[in-house]
């Protein structure tokens, strides 16, 4: 069944690609999409010699790998912070990730910093960079008390990630000519995204991947509690500040990149544990393909349903939010 499944993911995955990279504004044919990607197969390189080719390889092509790729980071993360805090509406971003990284865009587009690091403008370095900082303070904040818990962890998160919000909305009240550009930042596009960050998000993702498969083990014990894998033999404090940093570095790469998107990594786990069941080797396997298939439809529907590209975190939010509504009457019944 596994192996089926697995097949099955793929097959989808590589098929909604092909359709994806069809669509759009442009009138290109899914025939003719299909023989530009097999001549790029073909003959590789990335030289694009007619419009049609210069729309499938350099601008549609790179966006949809860079956001299955993305919706996989994302879903991984989410699945390592729902099991380090035992809590189904944990996300990516509850240890203040996005709030951090938003700070950062938000500095960079004040103060309309300009250059550029393997491919990358100054306002995603500064998101990535307010990011991580962000985590740091965290993480220390939360080492250093009393009461070094996953729930002071989480507590501190929240706190610092208010106050960083504080501090952004203050920045456009006194900033207004930079609202619109800032606001749209948050909400999250892979408008204008190319080779380049799809090769740094790829980079993130492996190292993410890898490390997470490696410690399936240990995010299985973590769903017992933290007695009960102490019990067993595991450092439970070492484990959640590995995974936690770890994830959050990832999460810190994409929305660097990307902007805030939301609920991926909140309902991709969810989504798939219904089908695989709580075992992390296949959860986090399974995750990886559905998250990216679903930020992958988000973001076609982002750029196809109106003239006007919608922000892609406003589609997540559209399906992310009625099944956030869901997870909090089902816990209230007991269902999850």
């Amino acid at each position: 069944m596994k192996k089926h499944s697995f097949i099955l993911l793929f097959v989808l995955s590589i098929v909604l690609i092909l359709l994806y990279t069809a669509a759009g504004s442009a009138n290109i044919t899914f025939a003719d999409t299909f023989r530009i990607l097999l001549k790029k197969a073909s003959f590789g390189g990335q030289v694009a010699y007619d419009t049609q080719e210069i729309i499938i390889l350099n601008i549609r092509l790179p966006r949809i790998l860079l956001a299955y790729i993305c919706g996989s980071a994302l879903a991984l993360c989410g699945c390592g912070y729902q099991s380090v805090f035992q809590n189904p509406m944990a996300d990516p971003f509850v240890l203040g990730v996005s709030s951090g990284a938003a700070l950062g865009a938000t500095l960079s587009i004040i103060f309309r910093l300009s250059g550029s690091f393997l491919g990358l403008n100054v306002t995603a370095l500064m998101a990535f960079a307010g990011a991580v900082l962000t985590v740091f303070v965290v993480f220390l904040i939360s080492e250093n008390s009393r009461s070094a818990t996953t729930s002071t962890l989480l507590l501190t998160g929240i706190a610092i990630g208010q106050l960083i919000t504080a501090v952004i909305a203050v920045f456009m009240l006194l900033f207004k000519e930079n609202i619109k550009d800032i606001y749209f930042w948050t909400l999250g596009s892979f408008a204008s995204k190319s080779w380049p960050h799809l090769y740094v998000v790829l980079i993130y993702f492996f190292i993410g991947f890898v490390f997470m498969m490696l410690n399936h083990k240990n995010l299985d014990l973590m769903l017992l509690g933290q007695k009960e894998a102490t019990r067993l033999g595991q450092d439970t404090r070492l484990v959640r500040r590995n995974i936690l940093l770890i994830t959050s570095l990832l999460a810190a790469g994409v929305v660097s990149i990307t902007g805030i998107i939301g609920f991926v990594g909140l309902v991709t786990p969810h989504v798939v544990r219904l089908f695989t069941g709580p075992t992390h080797k296949k959860l986090l396997t399974f995750s990886v393909f559905v998250g990216g298939i679903f930020l992958m439809t988000a973001d076609t529907l982002a750029r196809s349903l109106t003239s006007q590209e919608l922000p892609v975190g406003i589609i997540t939010a559209i399906f992310g939010a009625p099944f956030f509504i869901y997870l909090i009457y089902s816990s209230k019944r007991g269902i999850v």
